[in-house]
């Protein structure tokens, strides 16, 4: 059992029917955090059943105008809407296990639940994205102190959407993040067959 902590940067895929402009969307920054449990198969296999909490959506930058300026003031307005997720991932991890460490490879799929919408001026799109989505999740981490029970770790993600977030004729919104992760778990069943080797 353990716990995970970190970032998520989330950038949605918008694709716009032919002859209408893609929005000026950046990455926007939330927080990532969620517990998980590790079902051990063999030294190399496992899996992991996860639930997390995470904040996603935009950020999207548009040129200020006015009256004498038109065409831009050169400054921009920023918005930043966030949709919040219970995410719940199922995923198969490969250890390559080393002296002091373990590195590894995890993949697979993920259910998100759409828990909450935080921006009011983006309800009329934000309000139609899915509830819930099957998506996946890949990634690749490392696990330090395998000698003791505690573990500590760093994982970098990449989770694509398998659905359209959001779809009418002229527009379809996939969601996609990046997410950075520490790692912290306890493992007294490592720690007791440690003792038993002594």
């Amino acid at each position: 059992m353990g716990m995970k902590i970190g970032a998520v940067s989330a950038n949605p895929d918008w694709k716009y029917a032919s002859g209408l402009t893609k929005p000026n969307n950046e990455a926007r920054w939330g927080l990532d955090a969620g517990v998980f449990a590790e079902w051990s198969v063999s030294p190399v296999f496992s899996f992991l059943t996860e639930v997390y909490y995470l904040q996603k959506g935009f950020l999207e930058i548009i040129p200020a105008t006015s009256v004498e300026n038109p065409e831009g003031t050169g400054k921009a307005i920023s918005w930043s809407p966030r949709i919040d997720y219970v995410s719940i991932p199922l995923l198969v991890k490969v250890r390559l296990n080393t002296k002091g460490a373990s590195l590894y490879a995890l993949g697979g799929p993920r259910y998100d639940l759409r828990v909450a919408i935080r921006d009011e001026a983006h309800e009329s799109v934000l309000g139609h994205f899915k509830k819930s989505e099957w998506n996946a999740t890949f990634g690749i981490g490392v696990e330090l102190f395998q000698d003791s029970p505690w573990r500590i770790g760093a994982e970098f993600r990449y989770s694509p959407s398998l659905q359209n977030s959001y779809s009418t004729e002229p527009l379809t919104v996939k969601n996609r993040s990046v997410e950075i992760l520490l790692v912290a778990c306890y493992s007294p069943l490592r720690s007791s067959s440690r003792l038993k080797a002594d």
